[in-house]
């Protein structure tokens, strides 16, 4: 089974809002890149089983990274 994942506008240090939650790691992540493309600014996915940020665009700077296991 699929993890659920959190997606969150802002920085971890200064998140601005959550989003949504989504199933599965590639489906979380590609939804925060949809999200970023309608409304350019800071994003991350968050996992709720891990307690970690997975992925984090910001859209603004054009800056992007990942974490992969």
């Amino acid at each position: 089974m699929d993890n659920c994942y959190d997606i969150f506008r802002g920085k971890w240090d200064e998140i601005d809002a959550w989003l949504e939650a989504v199933i599965g790691v590639n489906e979380a992540k590609m939804r925060m890149e949809q999200i970023a493309a309608e409304k350019p600014g800071k994003y991350f996915v968050f996992c709720v089983v891990d307690q970690s940020i997975i992925a984090s665009v910001d859209t603004d700077t054009k800056s992007w990274w990942v974490n992969s296991d």
